[in-house]
């Protein structure tokens, strides 16, 4: 998709609402969201743990850092807040 934005200059309906990230980083956007693609959950998303970071890790052949695996977390949590926050926000209205 990104590459359709390089060569065209015109971002893609589905990136529009997607954050930008510098290039020595935006690695770690699209890990997150392959990681985030396979989480489970009962009655709605669970945190990603450690082994399932891992299990990704040996599927994908990669290997993250411990401080990429750090951010790879903190957008974890970044996303459960923002889910708690729409939540709240739906309740409001």
């Amino acid at each position: 998709m990104t590459g359709v934005w390089e060569s065209t200059g015109k971002k893609p309906a589905l990136l529009e609402d997607e954050p930008e990230f510098y290039p020595a980083v935006e690695h770690l956007w699209q890990w997150f969201q392959e990681l985030s693609g396979t989480r489970g959950g009962g009655f709605g998303p669970a945190p990603l743990t450690y082994a399932e970071i891992a299990a990704w890790q040996r599927v994908m052949q990669t290997h993250p850092t411990p401080w990429e695996i750090a951010i790879i977390k903190h957008l974890d949590n970044l996303y459960f807040k923002y889910l708690a926050d729409k939540r709240e926000t739906e309740k409001e209205d």
